[in-house]
């Protein structure tokens, strides 16, 4: 049987969060491979996927379903990888209890199910998150360093991006994209006054994280 995680946050408020950085660092950063947070709203027909990658070999994959939401995470260092196994397979039991619907969307291998050191999912009913098993003592899945990503406050997006992208970040900017602001030449301008605008608003609007003022 699974478990309940001790993990809290919303269902909706990690979505809210995701497509803020995600925002956040297409605007920052104009080279894509070097992003760290992207977001595609148009993943599948009725699915969005968030994704924390590295560079270095961590990733987590979260997908938004009807159903609910699955957060796949892996640490590439973890004794939990199927690398560091003889069968080079994913742990026993850690996909165990998920809901069936969840389970079929995360079989895409573009998502790399077969990578992974944690999993967690929560479906649009369950009043808490779940995970499929406890490892044993003294191996660490990597949940707390990699979920750590997951910024609560526009000021831990901040810190963050002025350390990794080596520059002053506007925090009130950043606060403006997590409470779903619609995206401005101003906005953008705010947070990095050499972007083409316009450059900027067409990547927004493939990937689905835009949001069109009325007029």
């Amino acid at each position: 049987m699974p478990h309940p995680d001790a993990w809290k946050i919303d269902l909706h408020v990690l979505e809210r969060s995701w497509r803020a950085w995600a925002t956040a660092d297409l605007i920052l950063c104009e080279q894509a491979w070097l992003r760290i947070y992207t977001f595609d709203a148009y993943w599948a027909r009725g699915q969005s996927l968030g994704k924390v990658d590295n560079g270095g070999g961590d990733k987590v994959h979260a997908l938004f379903t009807p159903a609910g939401t699955t957060v796949k995470g892996f640490d590439h260092e973890s004794k939990a990888s199927r690398y560091a196994r003889d069968d080079f397979q994913p742990w026993p039991g850690i996909y165990d209890g998920m809901h069936q619907a969840l389970r079929e969307a995360l079989n895409d291998p573009a998502l790399e199910p077969e990578d992974v050191t944690f999993c967690l999912w929560r479906g649009q009913s369950d009043a808490h998150w779940w995970r499929g098993l406890e490892l044993p003592p003294g191996v660490n899945d990597g949940s707390d360093h990699l979920l750590s990503r997951l910024f609560s406050s526009p000021d831990e997006y901040r810190e963050w991006a002025e350390d990794y992208y080596e520059r002053p970040v506007e925090l009130d900017a950043v606060a403006l994209l997590l409470t779903g602001a619609v995206i401005t030449p101003d906005l953008i301008g705010r947070l990095d006054p050499e972007r083409d605008a316009e450059a900027v608003m067409d990547e927004l609007t493939e990937c689905g994280l835009i949001r069109i003022p009325v007029k």
